[in-house]
């Protein structure tokens, strides 16, 4: 990486912003120009952009006072697992025909976290963009997918930009409206308790953050009270047997090396290795110090959300792979010119396990290996969460 390092920071970050808007463009038109898919449901013939009609049409569906969780065969696949708020928040992209909405959609999953990090780290543009170029897989793997997952991370990175210079207001907003997409947002407001005597103000702003943002959809009418009632429906029943791409599916494919027969994919095995995971990321929040562990404590959050989601996807990853680029950033200030040999080979298994695992650079039979029988696409990931976690638990500075 040391090629980047005449490049001036200005130019460094107009690189960055070039080569993600390719990479946000990309997917967009590509996935606009392939035909119809009739491979998934007989009968019915879907876009290659399934979830952003999902989100689409949930405005709609919120507009008219449908039944957000019902299914629509007849417009998508799936169902719309995510809050009121967020159907009605999409109004923009909904309003707007969809080969320029996608591309908005994309560019702003893409180009958000990027400009979050960028304000993370002062003065580290080189190192941005090469770490930058680092995470492309993932972020093309979720613009493929037209996920939301970039748009979550990238709020969250904002909320820690302000955490760091103790802007309590904006942080609380951008954790809620990160939570009003994915639930588990909500855990980043775990940072706050590092800084317990400011308590006072992050709990006024986060009520009046939930209140507001979860009352949003009452705008359209009382009606949305049944919307709140169909969407704890849907997470009430949202016990899937499976583990995909989980620290809980590594540890089974794992066990089952070892000769151990564990069946983690129970709901209580889930549940209790949950809430485990949950005592073991608090700790740090005895010894942490503000100044010094803040941002890789935050990564280690990041990495978390995806590990201990039983059913996170492999668009998902792209949420742990900005907590890695994080990490990385804060462990370059740390270890100047740079890392040690194990944050290499760390970044080696990261690169051709999570990253490349599913990419047909490996024949199927060996892709199959790395990513489902071996889940070398999750164990990298797991690395880092433990680097992160226990340099958020040193005590004082690295």
């Amino acid at each position: 990486m040391r090629v980047f390092e005449n490049i001036s920071r200005g130019r460094a970050i107009s690189l960055f912003l070039l080569v993600y808007s390719l990479v946000a463009l990309y997917p967009s038109l590509r996935n606009l120009l392939l035909p119809l898919n009739g491979q998934l449901v007989p009968g019915q013939w879907y876009t290659e952009y399934n979830n952003y009609i999902i989100f689409k049409q949930s405005f709609w569906h919120l507009w008219q006072g449908l039944d957000l969780y019902a299914p629509y065969a007849q417009e998508h696949y799936d169902l719309f697992k995510y809050t009121p708020t967020f159907a009605l928040l999409f109004a923009p992209f909904a309003c707007l025909p969809d080969a320029i909405g996608l591309v908005l959609w994309n560019a702003l999953n893409v180009l958000l976290p990027l400009w979050a990090l960028s304000r993370l780290v002062p003065g580290k543009g080189q190192m941005l963009l090469a770490l930058s170029l680092f995470a492309i897989p993932e972020v093309l793997t979720s613009a493929f997918n037209s996920q939301s997952n970039g748009l979550v991370v990238g709020l969250l990175m904002v909320a820690l930009g302000d955490i760091q210079r103790e802007r309590w207001g904006r942080a609380s907003w951008m954790i809620a409206l990160s939570a009003t997409v994915k639930l588990f947002g909500v855990l980043f407001f775990a940072l706050y308790l590092l800084r317990l005597e400011a308590w006072k103000q992050w709990v006024k702003h986060t009520l009046a953050a939930a209140i507001v943002l979860l009352g949003l959809p009452f705008l359209l009418g009382w009606d949305s009270l049944a919307q709140y009632s169909s969407y704890l429906d849907l997470l009430s029943r949202d016990h899937s047997g499976e583990l995909k791409h989980s620290i809980f599916g590594w540890m089974q494919s794992w066990l089952g090396y070892l000769g151990f027969d564990a069946d983690l994919a129970d709901s209580r095995s889930k549940t209790w290795g949950l809430m485990l995971g949950l005592v073991v990321q608090l700790l740090p929040l005895f010894r942490a110090n503000w100044k010094h562990q803040l941002l890789p404590y935050a990564a280690s959050w990041l990495m978390f959300m995806v590990l201990f989601n039983h059913m996170a996807e492999s668009a998902s990853f792209v949420i742990a792979i900005m907590g890695i680029v994080l990490y990385l950033m804060v462990k370059s200030e740390l270890t100047y010119p740079f890392f040690s040999t194990g944050i290499w080979v760390a970044m080696a298994l990261v690169l051709f396990g999570t990253l490349l695992g599913p990419s047909d650079l490996y024949p199927k039979s060996i892709r199959e290996f790395i990513v489902f029988k071996a889940q070398l696409k999750t164990f990298p990931v797991v690395l880092f969460w433990a680097m992160a976690w226990w340099d958020s638990i040193k005590k004082g500075p690295q």
